[in-house]
């Protein structure tokens, strides 16, 4: 660590305060601006779940379709059970959100990934200075809070990726205290905290609970304090498993686990089924594609922060292969995350488009958030090269400005903060404008744009593609009118109206909203 006063500066204190503040302004202004229209429909289905648990302690939601009909039209995110939604994603996250608007009020979970989001900087920093200065550990953590996948998440309050990281970060933390100074209060407390993080998004303890074991099971009476953790890790867990339990007929199946199975595992009925979903990647396979995923999404999404985590790699680990038993947890931790690589690599939602030309608001960016984070301390290492003060600030503008971190954040006209808002405003003003013209009852097939009409109108991403499916669509509308809102280029397939006829139906121009259009579809 660097040499430096035991107590910080009151200059210090005032620069870490006004940097907090100002941060956290920034992060609930984007998260209030942007209102309810979210840019995923796990967001809408996250919302929307976690409303009803809050306000009606019901983990469903209950349509006027019939089961049949539900299964062809239905909003996405969801996982459909009879005449049923229940929640697509993990019900852990609908129960945190839950919890949180019981005890402060209603909103108040749209809020709780933000204020956790400072709280990890602020336990980031404490990692940092465990190592180094006070100020290169602020610079560090200024950098990381201003990353455009960190900023972006953490503005996201209703994907679980942010509130994971965000809680990993501070169990980390936690974590470093205790094995510097082992003790049952410290041990209890990074429990709580991991506990907290695994709660959060439980899939990700196939990753980080075997890093977290080697790291407590090679320190001194390292068994006792992995019982102690595990048991009270574990207990936390209770309330998800048993609403897994109820909800999907297992403790551990999710809404995510039944459309992430593969061929072989859906045909298995045996003990192990269970624990093969778990390691199977949602919607994708086990394949070596991983390792161009993490060519882009870990190496070109920002080359800077790439070399400097190689750089600070490179001189870290220059004195820890001498010795044997640190060489033996390295490589377990290198094996470990491996298999994140490839288990979020084998899934990869833009298989034709390079990471660098999607940016930021690319849905597959927010797993590797974590390493997004881990790899600021690599970009301190390489800060550190450069010294007196006047070539390290010329430096970090070369690295941090003109690589285009600050343009991500905010004008990328993908994922900056700018469009999100004007995107959220846009939604907003067009919702408002077709609302009036589709009754209540209604069923609006909307593609990319269902998450705005959901649950103010019961809502389907796309047509039936089969003759099967049209005639649920016919069934359907002897009690519900249906509407289909498209938007140029979007969907549906450019040969759509020439298909309704030939089930007996029709459909006519309802309004016009710009290049938008509202159709009707109506039985002959």
């Amino acid at each position: 660590m660097d040499h430096e006063a035991p107590r910080p500066s009151k200059l210090f204190v005032i620069v870490v305060v006004f940097l907090s503040a100002t941060w956290l302004t920034l992060a609930v202004s984007v998260v209030r601006q942007q209102g309810r229209y979210f840019g995923s429909p796990d967001e809408t289905a996250n919302d929307v779940f976690i409303r009803s648990l809050a306000t009606k302690a019901s983990y469903t939601y209950q349509s006027s379709l019939t089961p049949v009909q539900l299964t062809f039209l239905h909003p996405r995110s969801t996982f459909v059970r009879g005449s049923t939604l229940s929640s697509g994603s993990f019900i852990s996250f609908t129960q945190f959100g839950a919890v949180i608007d019981r005890l402060v009020g209603s909103e108040a979970h749209r809020y709780a990934t933000p204020l956790l989001g400072l709280l990890s900087l602020l336990a980031l920093f404490g990692v940092f200075h465990h190592f180094w200065g006070r100020w290169w550990s602020l610079l560090g953590t200024v950098l990381v809070g201003a990353h455009p996948a960190v900023f972006n998440l953490y503005t996201v309050p209703l994907l679980q990726n942010g509130g994971f990281t965000a809680l990993l970060v501070i169990s980390g933390w936690a974590l470093l205290q205790h094995h510097q100074a082992p003790s049952l209060k410290f041990a209890v407390r990074f429990a709580i905290l991991y506990g907290l993080a695994i709660f959060m998004r439980p899939v990700e303890l196939l990753w980080t609970g075997p890093a977290i074991a080697v790291v407590l099971l090679t320190m001194s009476q390292g068994w006792r304090w992995f019982l102690v953790i595990v048991g009270i890790a574990g207990l936390m867990q209770t309330p998800w498993l048993v609403a897994d339990a109820q909800q999907f007929g297992s403790a551990l199946t999710s809404g995510y686990t039944p459309e992430g199975l593969v061929d072989s595992s859906a045909q298995s009925q045996t003990v192990l089924s269970p624990l093969f979903r778990l390691l199977t990647p949602v919607g994708g396979r086990w394949s070596w594609h991983w390792l161009s995923s993490v060519w882009w999404y870990m190496i070109m999404l920002i080359p800077a922060w790439s070399l400097a985590a190689v750089m600070g790699m490179a001189v870290y680990f220059r004195r820890k292969f001498v010795d044997r038993k640190k060489l033996i947890k390295i490589g377990f931790l290198i094996v470990i995350f491996c298999f994140l690589g490839a288990y979020y690599g084998s899934w990869n939602l833009y298989p034709a488009t390079a990471a660098a030309r999607v940016g930021f608001a690319a849905s597959y960016v927010r797993y590797w958030l974590p390493l997004y984070v881990a790899m600021g301390a690599g970009f301190i290492v390489f800060l550190r090269v450069f010294r007196p003060w006047p070539k390290l600030l010329l430096i970090t503008l070369v690295t941090v400005v003109l690589s285009g971190q600050v343009y991500e954040v905010w004008s990328h006209p993908v994922s900056g903060i700018k469009r999100r808002l004007d995107q959220a405003a846009m939604a907003k003003s067009t919702m408002n404008t077709v609302w009036p013209f589709i009754p209540a009852n209604a069923i609006v097939v909307a593609g990319q744009d269902d998450k705005w009409f959901w649950p103010s109108r019961t809502t389907s991403y796309d047509l039936p593609h089969d003759p099967k499916g049209w005639t649920i669509v016919r069934e359907a509308l002897a009690s519900h009118t249906l509407f289909l809102y498209v938007v140029p280029g979007q969907f549906p397939s450019p040969n759509w109206t020439k298909d309704v006829p030939l089930y007996g139906l029709r459909a006519r121009v309802v309004r016009q909203i710009g290049t938008d259009t509202l159709w009707q579809i109506e039985a002959i």
